[in-house]
């Protein structure tokens, strides 16, 4: 979709067309992933919550 103020208050939203799709298809091929940075930092995460649980129940026991 494509965006276009129209005046003060509103909005308009256009389809984009076909062409236009097709031409940037694949354009972020290259280069770093934008997905395994956070997914890398995301197990990271759970790894140290589940260290910090585990020491907090082996407190408890």
């Amino acid at each position: 979709m494509s965006l276009k103020i129209i005046g003060d208050q509103k909005i308009g939203l256009a389809p984009v067309p076909i062409e236009a799709v097709e031409a940037f298809w694949g354009i972020f091929e290259e280069g770093a992933s934008l997905t395994e940075a956070p997914l890398k930092e995301r197990k990271q995460g759970l790894t140290r919550e589940e260290s910090r649980t585990a020491c907090f129940f082996a407190l408890l026991a």
